[in-house]
């Protein structure tokens, strides 16, 4: 398991002299982050905290998400975690 810090991930989103070796690594290792991202943002309108919530959540391997926020539940719900009802 890999833990990528924001630096390294606003190298990815805002390119800078570490891109080149971001864009390198994440061809051979993509984050959960990235792809969260890329497949849901402009359909669910979710923001960076809701895609770094769902995304530790599935590196962490966890099956339920708890949140009253009703974008970061949709997002966690398409990358398949459950989340209960409140």
């Amino acid at each position: 398991m890999t833990y990528a810090d924001t630096g390294f991930l606003c190298s990815l989103y805002a390119p800078d002299a570490h891109t080149p070796r971001v864009l390198s690594r994440m061809k051979r290792q993509p984050l959960p982050l990235a792809r969260l991202s890329a497949s849901h943002s402009a359909t669910l309108g979710t923001r960076t905290l809701d895609i770094l919530h769902v995304a530790a959540a599935l590196v962490l391997g966890l099956a339920d998400l708890l949140t009253f926020d009703t974008r970061q539940a949709a997002l966690a719900k398409a990358a398949g975690l459950k989340v209960p009802r409140l």
